[in-house]
């Protein structure tokens, strides 16, 4: 199960809707759309078998004490914590959903700290909104997380710009384990 997960608004839903066979996912271009778990699947085809993989499109979460989230935070936190056996954390480097860059980015560590069991789940980094942001925002967040070009996705997932390298990402994870 492959959970995607972010700050509201940040572009969760478009990403899911474009990379799996769930069409019928509502996007908006205000937070808080997605209020229960949503689920799209993606077939990789391999020389003996087919495999589909789940993804797991997760309402927005905000940080703040665990005591202060509402249900629906709840939820992303559950499948978080039980069901992730990869993260797409997606970020948005301009100011469009509304939300800091640290804000994402102390929710991005949060997640990192409470959520990849010791490393064993892999986060896969997303910089969505590619057609709005800018050269300065793009090198500023990924400064901020203190990583190169090669270890983030730039993407436009409401277009679907890009996400053939998350495509090729996945089935190239899946082909060597044949």
């Amino acid at each position: 199960m492959y959970v995607v997960a972010g700050y509201p608004n940040v572009g969760k839903s478009s990403f899911v809707k474009n990379i799996s066979t769930n069409k019928k996912i509502e996007v908006q271009e205000y937070p808080f759309t997605t209020k229960k778990l949503i689920m799209g699947h993606y077939d990789i085809e391999r020389r003996f078998d087919k495999i589909k993989l789940q993804f797991l499109d997760t309402p927005g979460i905000l940080d703040r004490p665990m005591s202060e989230r509402n249900n629906i935070e709840l939820q992303a936190i559950l499948a978080l914590r039980l069901i992730s056996d990869l993260i797409f954390f997606v970020f948005d480097p301009t100011p469009a959903c509304g939300y800091s860059i640290d804000s994402q980015l102390d929710l991005f560590y949060e997640v990192k700290k409470n959520f990849t069991k010791e490393g064993e789940i892999q986060i896969v980094i997303i910089f969505n909104k590619m057609d709005l942001a800018s050269q300065e925002e793009i090198k500023f967040l990924s400064d901020k997380l203190d990583i190169n070009e090669n270890q983030y996705f730039l993407t436009n997932a409401l277009s679907g710009e890009n996400l053939e390298l998350l495509r090729e990402l996945i089935t190239k994870r899946y082909n060597t384990r044949e």
